[in-house]
């Protein structure tokens, strides 16, 4: 009867240890890497620090599209416009190159630079979950941009970070994000205006 007993109390440490070790790789598991709809509307808050480090709170709403050639990408920024006017509406127009578009401006911020493909996150490190704004989220960190996703597909942003046009870092908090399809004229340059020249 003792050797069934310590026989059973044996049995029972291996399966309690083998739940264990289950419970870990269930918290510890790498997630799927979040991919981007292939098309999207996305409100957002930024947070941007100049080069001097003063920060420029500003709104701002972000179009994605890549069923389009090329993949187009368009940020329309309300009150801050970076490098190219302090309290200044603008847009940032990626399509093939980067294009700065204002009512007075129209230039190349940077030559030969497409919009990220939807899976720009595939090599990404996971850094584990986290809350942000009351949600559930991955943590993504990728050639210094940091990228926080909702938990469940279709794993939309919640957060971003990292550098952009003469601005060291910016903070991003996505709104929720409107799938579907958009117009294309969202990523078409003004009409009868020259928009070849460099920026100043």
């Amino acid at each position: 009867e003792a050797l069934r007993s310590t026989h059973l109390r044996f049995m029972m440490q291996k399966v309690l240890l083998f739940f264990v070790f289950v419970g870990c790789l269930t918290v510890y598991a790498e997630p799927v890497h979040p991919v981007w709809p292939k098309s999207f509307t996305a409100p957002n808050t930024i947070v941007a620090f100049d080069e001097d480090s003063v920060p420029h709170v500003h709104e701002s709403i972000m179009y994605y599209d890549a069923t389009i050639t090329p993949r187009g990408e368009r940020h329309d920024h309300f009150g801050y416009c970076y490098g190219w006017g302090a309290t200044d509406n603008c847009t940032i127009l990626i399509i093939g190159n980067v294009y700065i578009v204002k009512p007075d401006l129209c230039c190349i911020a940077m030559s030969d630079n497409a919009a990220v493909p939807p899976d720009w996150l595939s090599g990404a490190t996971w850094l584990g979950q986290e809350v942000v704004a009351g949600v559930k989220v991955n943590h993504w960190y990728s050639f210094e941009h940091e990228y926080w996703s909702s938990v469940d597909a279709p794993y939309t942003g919640i957060r971003y970070s990292g550098p952009n046009f003469k601005t060291p870092r910016q903070f991003t908090t996505y709104h929720e994000w409107q799938l579907g399809d958009l117009d294309p004229s969202l990523f078409q340059l003004p009409q009868g205006v020259d928009c070849s020249k460099a920026c100043p």
